[in-house]
């Protein structure tokens, strides 16, 4: 066989369309409860409403990473675990963008600064799936105690519990 560019078009345009549809096939679809939306600027979406919304079981999919810390709301240090938030932004294909988070309650903080590198989507504290009453089911959480520069004030407010969804714009 002969290829000619109308071949390797053709091949090309199959390889995208794979490409595009695995890609679409891993945002899965939520099983149980919705425990966090990612809405506005989304390249992923598994709803018609073009949102990307997670259960617990999606969030636990993704690499876990753990640490224990400290923080300004809590008594004493506490083991928090989940998957990077910058991990979950860019399987929605989230960019560079100005990012809104909201709680449960409708408080809303503006998310930002290159601290949210060390963020995570705290789903467990200690082990234990975090409940409404104890700042769950997820809060944004950062490892304040063991990397320098993170325990100041402009971190802590972006820690933001009962974290319900995530607008990027």
């Amino acid at each position: 066989m002969i290829w000619n560019l109308r071949s390797w078009s053709s091949l090309a345009l199959l390889a995208s369309l794979y490409c595009h549809a695995s890609i679409a096939d891993t945002a899965g679809h939520p099983q149980g409860h919705i425990i966090l939306s990612l809405t506005g600027a989304v390249q992923q979406s598994n709803r018609t409403d073009g949102g990307l919304h997670f259960d617990f079981e999606m969030l636990e999919q993704f690499p876990q990473h753990s640490f224990v810390t400290n923080t300004p709301y809590t008594k004493h240090p506490h083991e928090y675990r989940g998957p990077r938030l910058l991990t979950v932004l860019e399987h929605a294909g989230i960019a560079n963008k100005q990012l809104t988070a909201t709680a449960l309650n409708k408080y809303s903080v503006t998310l930002s600064g290159s601290e949210l590198k060390q963020a995570i989507l705290a789903i467990r504290q200690d082990g234990k799936k975090m409940r409404i009453r104890n700042k769950g089911p997820i809060w944004l959480m950062f490892p304040l105690d063991t990397v320098p520069g993170l325990d100041k004030p402009d971190v802590h407010q972006q820690m933001i519990w009962q974290l319900r969804s995530i607008s990027a714009q």
